[in-house]
């Protein structure tokens, strides 16, 4: 009896860990990779139910990982401690420049400074979220236009 209560409490404190989700492999063209990638790290799955994930970056100030997802207007935020939630919506469609897509962002990049740069494919512009989590800003929004736009 005290084996299996064991075995069952063995389970229940691991099984997150157990269970995480794994797929494919990573190919090593170059033992080099070794330096930044561990030779036992897996690709593990950190979130499902998205029509198309894009993006992802790593921003240090929020320990935590952006993505978007582009048919549902979203980006979301991944933590390792927290899991996910919903970071920014509407991503990238707002009706800033209004089309029949209305399509979420589709790319994201952290400039030198840290601000989160953020090709929102709906509104047609590049915007920015200085050094996250700050004050969002679009711009560069029309060929031929270069400016602030709140």
């Amino acid at each position: 009896m005290i084996k299996l209560i064991h075995t069952l409490l063995t389970l229940f404190l691991f099984w997150p860990a157990l269970s995480q989700k794994t797929i494919g492999s990573i190919e090593r063209l170059d033992d080099k990779i070794d330096h930044l990638i561990a030779s036992d790290a897996v690709i593990e799955v950190i979130a499902e139910g998205f029509s198309w994930a894009e993006g992802p970056v790593w921003v240090p100030e929020l320990n935590g990982l952006l993505f978007t997802d582009v048919p549902e207007n979203k980006m979301y935020l991944w933590e390792e401690t927290k899991g996910l939630s919903v970071y920014l919506d509407p991503s990238g469609y707002t009706g800033y420049a209004p089309n029949k897509k209305k399509s979420g962002a589709n790319g994201l990049i952290l400039d030198a400074k840290g601000n989160l740069l953020i090709a929102q494919h709906g509104d047609r512009r590049i915007a920015m979220i200085q050094k996250p989590p700050g004050f969002f800003r679009g711009f560069c929004a029309e060929r031929g236009r270069f400016g602030m736009e709140n």
